[in-house]
């Protein structure tokens, strides 16, 4: 038996029997023991994974014995968890008070800034030109 489980002996057969492995750990194939099996880790990363979408993933971390399950990592830049806490949804900037630091007309703010100091320039010279 693995060492991280009973082993106790069946008086009317004669034979070992191995106990549950603990909290956290499960089953695996071993051809070392008489059993055929040991106890090892469960994979929570495999048994559950985080989000994960295209390109974009959610960094997972297996929980290790005597904990189960696992943590998911921070959500890509862009996107925010989820309501179930476990997935991430993309985050439309532009609706957000900030604007996402969008500019504000759908014009081109370099184009409006030119046409802008066009226009002080322009409004200076005539009155330069007036004073003349």
């Amino acid at each position: 038996c693995d060492t991280a489980v009973t082993c106790t002996m069946n008086v009317a057969s004669g034979a070992r029997e191995c106990g549950e492995c603990p909290i956290g750990l499960q089953q695996v194939p071993d051809s070392a023991l008489s059993s055929g099996w040991r106890c090892g880790e469960v994979d929570g990363c495999a048994e559950e994974p985080c989000w994960s979408s295209g390109d974009f993933f959610r960094p997972c971390m297996d929980v290790l014995a005597p904990g189960t399950g696992r943590v998911c990592g921070e959500c890509p830049a862009g996107f925010a968890a989820g309501a179930d806490g476990l997935g991430c949804v993309d985050v439309d900037e532009c609706a957000q008070t900030t604007n996402g630091g969008c500019w504000v007309s759908p014009e081109d703010p370099t184009v409006l800034a030119k046409s802008a100091n066009e226009l002080v320039r322009t409004a200076l010279s005539a009155r330069l030109m007036k004073y003349r």
